[in-house]
């Protein structure tokens, strides 16, 4: 079976890592295994919090809506990018 690759890393980020405490790698063999028992088709985007024009951002497709949230990601901080994840997932 073949699984496109594409965003794996920053899905994987954004939804597993903090959660779990796993590895980037970890995260995106996570988002590779659910693509690949059919979970859904594309993981959503985590809004809340992190994405600036969410409005205009949540109308274009889910890949567009990935690469827009890795674009506007790489202008925060690693302090920044800990407490937005942190905020995201509610941890303590």
């Amino acid at each position: 079976m073949k699984i496109n690759p594409a965003y794996t890393s920053q899905i994987g980020h954004h939804k597993f890592m903090k959660k779990h405490g796993i590895s980037s790698h970890e995260s995106a063999a996570m988002v590779i295994a659910r693509k690949a028992m059919k979970f859904n088709k594309i993981e959503k985007v985590p809004v809340k919090n992190i994405l600036q024009n969410k409005d205009k951002v949540l109308l274009k497709k889910r890949f567009e809506q990935w690469k827009e949230l890795t674009k506007q990601w790489k202008t925060y901080t690693f302090g920044q990018k800990n407490y937005l994840l942190y905020k995201v997932f509610n941890i303590k």
